[in-house]
């Protein structure tokens, strides 16, 4: 199955000529890279084929990759790379564009300077000499070639800093399992020389320290501000603890620590996040995830549970009532020979579920269903594909997903029914129409999504039509139309709305972009056919690519003026900081200058210690501190609201908020309580007056405020809001995509490309958003250009009406609830709905532990945005992943969805933007490959990288090749924080990589890469085993306890037999060993079928 088709030539240009229309330079070694979007194209036409250019020197160094006319213009994107006199990689520049056909660049590095010098891209220049130094830049130290630290691009950066050195006595505390009381106790401390300190002081002077033991493994993390972290591993190196920085003022486990149990085979079978109880894991025969169950759940008396196929694909997922122990789960489920459930098409479950554990669920029990391959399950009558903008579709995708149910969780009215989806397949396996049942908007009510692509092979989205049919009678569509340029960056969007008598066909974004490719323009709301429009926004950014300016414009009388405008700096002193931001400031309608604005101060851990205001703005939070763990424990508000408040807590859940202001807005005066339940879920909320309770998911069922009725919502068991019922201020809202319609099922709001579309008696009404550069909803502004709201933000998000004339709370929700981070304001709560959780704003807390608090440990789990919101927004925890076939993350979204999805061909998120739809298309038509927290197949695009580095390692010497293989080195993919690699490893779950059928972890993959590599650089395997084990000398491991602690199996020579040797001289322990001989076997299995 391929979305693009992708052709590679290698070739040494010294030993023959290969004469093309693009201009390749002969005198170099390059490889050259096609990818086709449509069938039977010239290879010529950069509309139509991708070619990419890598030039390498005699030993397969990458010397320059040139993306042949990919910049707007139509010219060469121009990447050199450059090395130092001993090989290092010391630079690494950004691209530039220069007129050619894919030739070589020969004096590249001077051009690069050149080109940013002149500043044709138009970023952000206050003085001639900011845009210098067009690179990063990495010190080494000259003995052992480690980082010491590093400068991002442009004059105006600051160096950050890495210093290695020796723990000292009693400077870190040791903690240590103990395997058979399955407890952690401090054990004394580290004797001084036992341990690698890594400091490191990034370009804000922000100090963070970690301790590493000799096995590599980070046992301590420790910055001033909020004191130490530590990471508590068994003799096998399984991390069985982290314990938060205030365990060190209260050793409470309950209260401060991560807790991880194990079974015999690795598998963590139970763990425990601070303040949110336990979750217990029970595995099959086949290394499968089969039941589990949290905190609430063991309250009721229940297990969820998972069942696959014969493939180990999920297809059914449920809730089973059971008093069993997780011991007893285990002993029921390893008694049951079968692997699988089979496909029963005559039954709604659509399998059987009496194969697998828990052989008594019933149909009853379960909460979702998926099909995969075919078409062969019951479907809703009138389901069958439409020809909207194809003819047929693919009757058989092995491998995609093709429909499914999902169960309408118990909650408030019509509940506990099946939604039916259907997605149906061209021939190229892209997803060419959806179909989903509708909740509450009639019996038979669904939607349709049809799209079109613009080319035969590639993803990218020409047309989409949504049709919502509520019933014969009844439906509404949407019509978005898409144009692009030859790159297929967007250049327009065309959209058509239709609801019953009313049509509106409006152009509702025009984009432009500098020579890099990044925006630089938007023209917003095209009163005519797309060639005039009521708003321009104009972006710029630094040479970081952080947007520093947004400036909105408009052409009353064909004399621009000025509409709206903000300012972000990012300076300390006369240099950038670390990312976080120095200052915002803004100006409204007809103003010249800012008239308001926000200057801000940090502690030693990047946390917001206050605001100022300038430019004569008095909304401002300021006198903001925190304990150990990043929970506020002061806060004060000045202006539109009044705070003085000071937080208490037990553990990291907060237990009462004490105002001494004297003012009810913010905050209301005196003393508000807080409780939660067993999974961290705020129960109480004592300044709302407010008591929640939950669904399974721990998603909001009911929030009674006071007296009145209680609001209620309606999710489905995927985590997808339906529904959401306020009687007391009379507000119903039914959510379908990106349509909601009221209590009696009229469409009132959809979203739209840049705003959305409202219906009023009269007609259809576009609406504009502008945003800040988090995302912050500022001004919403009507066809005409008018102002129908204005909202500032206090630092944590609580909205500050500034609308003229003045606006009730009911009349702005009537024209916009969604402001920060553009999440909906609840009406009546006053919470923000991030999909996951809710947030406080006016507290800066979430109500509920985040989902993915592990990623993040040494913080608190209901801590928003690293508490620096002006640097950070926070995600949902729940999070989709997209990378493209190298493995570089693109971009992740709080969208409740959980897989990874492969988009061929992708440089960034824009590439595949378009065609993202939270509610509708969390994949963006990439193509799944797994799930966080289970597996991930990686055939792909591991084999991609072995393809890429092998060629890249051939004759490299092994002081080159350890330079790359070493932590922290380009070859180490597991600490890459922008690989899939990288991003599992920090989450440390369950996650399993699968290539060519084998489970892998992070940490294996990289041994197996280093296997492969080193065999494609002509080291003999022995070498390769000894090097691992001089890596672990180096990192400080002694001689005397590698002997001590394992042997190793060296393999044996033409003239001599495998021997059984101590550890060292020879390397890793006997798992990292494994994945280094099977990575060496890879590559002769491999090198001997070419």
């Amino acid at each position: 199955m391929n979305h693009f088709h992708k052709s590679i030539i290698m070739l040494l240009g010294f030993l023959a000529p290969f004469i093309v229309r693009s201009q390749q330079t002969n005198s170099q070694n390059y490889i050259i890279s096609k990818i086709y979007k449509q069938a039977g194209a010239n290879e010529n036409d950069v509309s139509q084929v991708v070619t990419q250019v890598r030039y390498i020197d005699g030993l397969g160094r990458p010397l320059q990759n040139v993306g042949v006319k990919q910049s707007p213009t139509g010219n060469d994107l121009v990447q050199p790379v450059e090395y130092d006199n001993i090989g290092r990689k010391a630079k690494d520049y950004l691209p530039y564009v220069a007129a050619g056909n894919g030739a070589y660049h020969a004096n590249a590095p001077t051009a690069v300077g050149n080109w940013y010098t002149t500043n044709s891209a138009g970023l952000q220049k206050f003085a001639a000499t900011d845009l210098d130094r067009p690179f990063t830049e990495t010190y080494f130290e000259q003995s052992l070639n480690r980082p010491t630290g590093g400068r991002a691009p442009g004059n105006r950066s600051a160096s950050s800093s890495t210093q290695y050195s020796a723990n000292t006595a009693n400077e870190v505390k040791r903690y240590d399992y103990n395997v058979g009381a399955n407890t952690i106790a401090q054990n004394g401390t580290y004797g001084a020389g036992t341990l690698t300190k890594v400091q490191d002081t990034d370009e804000q002077g922000v100090v963070t320290s970690q301790y590493l033991d000799k096995a590599g493994q980070m046992v301590c993390k420790h910055d001033p501000a909020t004191g130490y972290t530590y990471y508590v591993f068994d003799n096998l190196g399984l991390l069985r603890g982290v314990l938060q920085p205030k365990f060190q003022d209260d050793a409470n486990f309950g209260h401060y620590a991560f807790l991880y149990d194990y079974d015999s085979r690795n598998r963590i079978v139970r763990k425990q996040t601070p303040g949110a109880g336990a979750v217990e894991i029970v595995y099959d025969k086949f290394d499968r995830p089969a039941l589990s169950r949290d905190a609430n759940q063991l309250a009721r008396n229940m297990w969820g549970f998972t069942k696959y196929d014969s493939l180990n694909r999920p297809i059914a997922t449920g809730e089973i009532a059971s008093t069993d122990t997780r011991v007893q789960w285990v002993t029921t489920v390893n008694a049951i020979a079968n692997h699988h459930e089979t496909r029963n098409n005559a039954v709604t479950a659509g399998y059987s579920l009496n194969q697998t554990a828990p052989t008594g669920a019933n149909e009853v029990n379960l909460l979702t269903i998926t099909f995969y391959d075919d078409y062969a399950f019951s479907k809703p009558a009138g389901w069958a594909f439409a020809a909207t903008y194809y003819p047929g579709f693919n009757g058989k995708v092995k491998g995609q997903r093709t429909g499914g149910r999902v169960r309408m969780l118990p909650g408030n009215g019509a509940v506990g029914g099946w939604l039916s989806t259907v997605t149906y397949y061209d021939a190229e396996y892209r997803p060419i129409q959806f179909l989903r049942q509708l909740h509450d908007l009639g019996a038979t009510a669904y939607e349709r999504v049809s799209i079109k692509y613009k080319f035969d092979l590639a993803t990218v989205v020409e047309e989409q039509k949504t049709e919502q049919v509520l019933s014969v009678a009844v439906t509404h569509t949407h019509l978005a139309t898409y144009s692009y340029d030859h790159a297929d960056r967007m250049l327009s969007v065309k959209e058509k709305i239709i609801t019953g008598t009313k049509t509106k066909e409006v152009y509702t974004v025009a984009h432009r972009y500098n020579d890099l490719g990044q925006l630089q323009s938007k023209w917003l709301h095209s009163y005519n056919t797309g060639t005039k429009y009521r708003r321009r926004i104009d972006y710029t950014n630094n040479i970081r690519g952080w947007q520093t300016d947004a400036k909105t414009v408009y052409k009353p009388a064909g004399v621009e003026v000025r509409f709206y405008a903000t300012h972000v700096s990012y300076r300390n002193s006369a240099n950038y900081s670390n990312g976080s931001v120095d200052s915002l400031a803004w100006r409204g309608k007809d103003e010249i200058a800012f008239s308001a604005g926000l200057k801000f101060t940090y502690d030693g851990a990047s946390r917001l210690a206050g605001s100022t205001g300038i430019f004569g703005n008095t909304n401002i939070e300021s006198g903001i501190t925190y304990d150990k763990n990043g929970n506020i424990t002061t806060l004060a508000r000045s202006g539109v609201a009044v705070d003085n408040l000071t937080y208490t807590y037990l553990g990291n859940r907060l237990s009462a908020v004490g105002d001494a202001s004297g003012n009810n807005t913010g905050v209301k005066s005196g003393n508000s309580n807080y409780l939660y339940d067993a999974d961290g879920n705020m129960l109480t909320d004592g300044n709302r007056g407010a008591t929640l309770t939950y669904n399974y998911l721990n998603l909001p069922k009911t929030v009674t405020v006071g007296a009145n009725p209680a609001f209620t919502y309606d999710y489905d068991a995927s985590g997808a809001k339906h529904k959401y019922v306020n009687t007391t201020d009379a507000f119903t809202a039914k959510y379908a995509g990106i349509v909601e319609y009221d209590g009696t099922n009229v469409f009132k709001r959809g979203a739209t490309s840049e705003g959305q579309v409202i219906l009023t008696p009269d007609s259809l009404t576009f609406n504009y958003y502008i945003k800040d550069y988090l995302g912050n909803v500022r001004i919403v502004f009507n066809e005409k250009g008018e102002i129908l709201q204005n909202t500032e933000y206090y630092p944590f998000g609580l909205a500050i009406p500034k609308d003229t004339p003045t606006q009730t709370p009911a009349a702005r929700n009537l024209v916009n609830r969604y402001l920060y981070n553009e999440k909906e304001l609840q009406v009546g709560s006053g919470y923000l709905d991030y999909g996951a959780r809710m947030y406080m704003p006016e507290l800066g807390r979430w109500n509920a532990v985040d989902p993915l608090s592990e990623v993040s440990s040494r913080w608190s789990p209901y801590a928003y945005g690293n508490n620096n919101p002006f640097r950070f927004i926070d995600p949902d925890g729940m999070l989709s992943v997209h990378v493209n076939e190298e493995g570089t993350v693109l971009g992740n979204y709080n969208d409740g969805d959980q897989g990874v999805y492969l988009h061929e061909g992708a440089k960034s998120s824009r590439d595949y933007k378009k065609d993202y739809d939270k509610k509708t298309n969390t994949s963006a038509n990439g193509e799944k490959l797994g799930e966080l927290g289970s597996g991930i197949n990686v055939d792909k695009i591991y084999s991609n990288i072995l393809e890429e580095n092998s060629s890249e390692a051939e004759g490299m010497g092994l002081v080159e090749y350890y330079n790359k293989v070493k932590n922290g080195a380009e070859w180490d993919y597991k600490n890459r924080a922008n690989t899939i690699f990288g991003l599992v490893n920090r989450l440390g779950d369950n996650t399993k990589f699968v290539f060519e059928g084998n489970k892998m972890e992070a940490q294996d993959i990289g041994n197996h890469h280093y296997g492969v590599l080193g065999r494609a650089a002509g080291f003999n395997e022995r070498l390769l085993l000894e090097q691992a084990g001089v890596a672990q000398i180096r990192g400080g491991t002694s001689m005397a306890e590698w002997q001590n602690y394992k042997w190793i199996t060296v393999p044996g020579s033409a003239v001599s037999m495998p021997s059984l040797v101590p550890l060292p001289p020879y390397g890793d322990d006997p798992r990292d060993q494994r994945f280094i001989k099977n990575g060496f076997n890879y590559f002769n299995r491999h090198n001997r079928e070419r």
